[in-house]
């Protein structure tokens, strides 16, 4: 027991497979040989019964016994006396004996008469007993030395009288040749097991094989994965089985951690950048400061104004991040049932203060709350707000309100322009942090850092809700957001 944890798992389960194999053959084996051997001692007893039916049949019909019985003065037990012998030597052949017992269990004759007739296996009283009370079908197994023998027992009854009985006819068939049926029967099981266990351990071998060979190349895989490489895809991927499923999932999974890393890189990069145009401007006021111009009141003053304004952007990108990474963490919103009419009517004119010249409309939907933030969802509509204000035009329209939809049951907020749209290649990455797209002419003191709609869609998750974006370039931009009823 020791040396199985040692074992790969491939030799124990292949040890285990064949194990098995081999324990349901061996029952099935015994339960074949146990049938086989039931049905040939059952017909070898219907045969003896058969063949003895007319011999017994014709001498309790003969003159002589039929004659005896007749007379009053004796009776049919001491008639049996007459033709015992002579019945029990038609009775005897080459593998059977037989014997002729009278009402008392007494031999009245033993027909063997020749040395190679089997000697004839004892009587057991108990089942002579049985006979003599009528029972038909008494059979047993019997030994006389070492041969074993199938004692059958007949009732002898007198013609016209069958419910009494005389006496008992034992028939002892010896077994000699019927065990060695048994035992060829038994080598031809043995040889089929054999020759079923032996194709069954090369099969296993072939299955188990060709399931580890796959294993075994999606550990290397995995190996190649661990060490950087997420270029490498599990082979086999169009399998339809199991392992053709854990494949393709892992394939799924090496793509989605590839698209998070290249996320990631990113972020990092589009932060980078985001923190460096600050900072870079920061150190050459800082370096025209230590030039000189510090003698300068009229030039010292525009260019503090101009550091404190990027210490500003800094503190707002810091703010920003910290908000995103809060809301993307372990956070629990304050939900409260919140009237959507009284929301609006309260937020919307500091909506219309970002838009500046720019059509705001306001859809009004039904009066119906919603189970939401209050705080982070002025967030998420003023970020969205905000987001259609910097891509539209001055003259351009943004339109804000909200409905009822049954599918997901719940409130679907929308927010849509005529703005610059957003092109295909864009619109997959829109909630990555930092990602502002291709922009061109809408580039410049009104473009954010990137992170609005990444706040936006961490606040949607947060509310177990969905966000859909639909745009076309030059046309404009439709976003919608569906908050489940709790």
């Amino acid at each position: 027991m020791k040396l199985i944890p040692n074992f790969s798992f491939r030799a124990r389960l292949t040890l285990l497979i064949i194990g098995l194999l081999a324990f349901l053959l061996l029952i099935q084996g015994f339960v074949f040989y146990q049938d086989t051997e039931k049905l040939l001692l059952d017909e070898t007893a219907s045969n003896v019964r058969a063949r003895a039916k007319p011999i017994i049949e014709g001498w309790v019909h003969k003159k002589i016994f039929r004659k005896c019985v007749r007379n009053e003065k004796v009776n049919g037990n001491s008639c049996l006396s007459y033709i015992a012998l002579a019945l029990a030597e038609n009775l005897t052949s080459k593998n059977a004996v037989a014997q002729i017992f009278d009402c008392n269990g007494h031999l009245l004759a033993n027909g063997k008469t020749l040395p190679e007739e089997p000697e004839a296996a004892k009587i057991i009283p108990r089942y002579a007993q049985s006979a003599l009370r009528g029972q038909n079908e008494v059979t047993y197994f019997a030994h006389r030395g070492n041969i074993p023998f199938l004692v059958v027992l007949i009732p002898l009854r007198l013609p016209q009288k069958e419910e009494q009985i005389v006496g008992v006819a034992q028939i002892s068939v010896t077994l000699k040749s019927l065990q060695q049926k048994l035992k060829r029967h038994g080598i031809f099981l043995a040889f089929v097991a054999l020759v079923t266990l032996s194709s069954g351990i090369l099969l296993v071998l072939l299955i188990v094989s060709s399931f580890f060979q796959d294993l075994k190349q999606i550990a290397e895989t995995c190996r190649g994965i661990a060490e950087g490489n997420l270029n490498l895809q599990f082979p086999h991927a169009d399998r339809q089985d199991e392992i053709g499923q854990l494949i393709q999932a892992f394939n799924v999974m090496i793509k989605q951690i590839g698209e998070i890393l290249d996320s990631q890189k990113r972020f990092v990069a589009n932060a980078a950048h985001e923190l460096r145009s600050p900072i870079t401007a920061l150190k050459g006021s800082l370096d025209i400061l230590l030039r000189g111009v510090r003698d300068d009141p009229v030039a010292s003053s525009r260019i503090l104004t101009g550091m404190h304004r990027e210490v500003e952007r800094l503190k707002s990108l810091c703010d920003r991040l910290l908000d995103l990474s809060r809301l993307e963490g372990i956070v629990t919103p304050q939900k409260t049932s919140v009237d959507l009419q009284e929301f609006f009517r309260e937020f919307f004119p500091q909506l219309q203060m970002i838009a500046r010249e720019r059509c705001l409309k306001l859809l009004t939907g039904p009066g119906v709350s919603v189970m939401m933030d209050s705080n982070m969802l002025r967030e998420m509509l003023f970020n969205l707000v905000m987001n259609a204000v910097q891509h539209t035009e001055s003259d351009g329209k943004i339109s804000i309100g909200w409905r009822l939809v049954s599918e997901p049951e719940g409130v679907q907020f929308i927010v849509e322009d005529n703005g610059e749209g957003i092109s295909s290649h864009d619109l997959p990455k829109i909630f990555e942090p930092f990602y502002r797209g291709h922009k061109k002419e809408f580039e410049g003191k009104n473009s954010g850092a990137g992170l609005g709609l990444s706040i936006v869609k961490a606040i949607t998750v947060i509310h177990n809700g969905s966000i859909n974006v639909r745009s076309v370039l030059n046309v404009g931009t439709k976003i919608s957001i569906i908050i489940p009823f709790e």
